[in-house]
């Protein structure tokens, strides 16, 4: 008998752009890898070269903190494994926050902020909750109710992908909110807002 707690994986359709080796001109100011990963030093970017996906992203990051509004940015393009631009975001010389965004979906992967504060105490439930789920919809907006949302022992907040009672395994929003309701960190599992056929899940029957 299957059990409604039945992990699914999504049917992925191959991608040559993630796998193949992606061969930019460091003279842009990107990377050049070759087929092993091997990657020479990264220039940096400008934010007028990131994808448009991307571009949307980080202007979606910055309504949502918008201190960032007033730092600097150093961007590079990494390929080891899958394309994404890795963001730091720098205020008076000193870190201030970071940010990895893949650069063809433009789906955010991790998001830290240091917010210079040691917190050793979860915030409630009912702030924590609505944080996070602010956060959310106006980082993925409507989709948001695709995802079912739990609490984790540490005080994190987790949205689950769940199609037919069955979770997508890989597809998990995870977020940390300190004491003061503030999303501090952020970071997606590698399925995060894949495109799913429903009919790869169906409706377990009663028991």
């Amino acid at each position: 008998m299957t059990s409604t707690s039945q992990r699914r994986y999504p049917v992925l359709a191959s991608s040559a752009l993630l796998t193949a080796t992606l061969l930019l001109s460091p003279a842009s100011g990107t990377v050049m890898a070759n087929q092993t990963g091997n990657q020479q030093v990264a220039a940096p970017l400008q934010e007028n070269q990131l994808s448009e996906k991307a571009k949307r992203t980080e202007q979606k990051l910055q309504m949502l903190f918008p201190a960032l509004d007033d730092t600097s940015r150093q961007i590079t393009l990494e390929t080891k494994d899958q394309p994404v631009y890795k963001i730091r975001y720098e205020k008076n010389n000193e870190f201030f926050a970071r940010a990895d965004i893949h650069a063809e979906t433009g789906n955010l992967l991790t998001f830290y902020w240091d917010s210079k504060v040691q917190d050793f105490e979860n915030p409630d439930d009912k702030l924590a909750y609505k944080s996070a789920d602010t956060f959310m919809k106006g980082l993925i907006g409507e989709l948001r109710s695709l995802y079912k949302v739990t609490r984790a022992p540490v005080g994190d907040v987790i949205y689950s992908r769940y199609v037919n009672g069955i979770e997508v395994v890989g597809d998990e929003f995870r977020l940390s909110v300190n004491s003061a309701g503030q999303v501090t960190h952020v970071s997606a599992e590698d399925n995060t807002l894949t495109n799913i056929n429903p009919a790869d899940f169906p409706p377990q029957p009663r028991r």
